[in-house]
């Protein structure tokens, strides 16, 4: 994986991060009957950035898989589509940041 494909999942798990935090205040304010801190349309607009780049990210680890020479394949790949959240970053950190 080259660096522009690195800087691109790691865009995604911090806009992905931003989006989770900013969806709890929202959420509590919207529950307890408060005054909202954070706007639906930042909401909105974070949704919109952050789901392409979910899309892209995948899709850039699983060709990742593809070309990469590591054992069950299979398993990684149904891993990183069925818990996406999790299985995104742990075989980003453990595979994708280094050379294949």
């Amino acid at each position: 994986m080259n660096k522009i494909e690195q800087n691109i999942i790691v865009i995604f798990m911090f806009t992905y991060i931003i989006y989770l935090v900013m969806f709890q205040f929202y959420i509590y304010s919207e529950f307890t009957g408060n005054a909202s801190i954070i706007p639906e349309n930042i909401i909105e607009t974070l949704w919109l950035l952050v789901t392409p780049l979910g899309v892209v990210a995948g899709m850039l680890c699983l060709r990742d898989i593809y070309y990469r020479n590591i054992i069950n394949k299979p398993l990684w790949a149904l891993y990183i589509v069925f818990f996406f959240i999790i299985g995104l970053p742990h075989y980003f950190f453990k595979y994708a940041r280094h050379p294949r």
